[in-house]
């Protein structure tokens, strides 16, 4: 959740060859464009997904915690779209045109 992150970590391995990147931070902005906040906590509290979380030992941020709500979200994100048989470089381009329209709507009204 948030790819630009990790990919700024991963950079001191070099040849690391990861990728190609799915980042749901931008999954979840192109198919909930109007969430309040699309932080991976947030995200995954209103779209009820944090009774699929472990119930012992979980602590946001934490990198293994994370990695857990990241996958939910995931699992989430591909089951509403019914892009489950779809090839997976769909989830490297999003379409985030409905995203950045409320944002500018959002401001606009601000």
């Amino acid at each position: 959740h948030g790819a630009a992150t990790e990919k700024r970590f991963l950079r001191v391995f070099p040849f690391h060859g990861f990728g190609p990147w799915v980042d749901t931070l931008t999954l979840t902005r192109a198919i909930y464009p109007a969430l309040p906040s699309h932080a991976l906590s947030d995200a995954v509290e209103k779209l009820g997904l944090a009774a699929q979380l472990p119930t012992v030992g979980f602590r946001w941020h934490d990198a293994c915690s994370d990695a857990i709500a990241t996958v939910v979200l995931l699992r989430h994100l591909i089951q509403v779209t019914g892009i489950g048989n779809e090839p997976a470089e769909i989830l490297t381009r999003p379409n985030l045109t409905e995203y950045f329209a409320h944002r500018r709507e959002k401001s606009r009204l601000a």
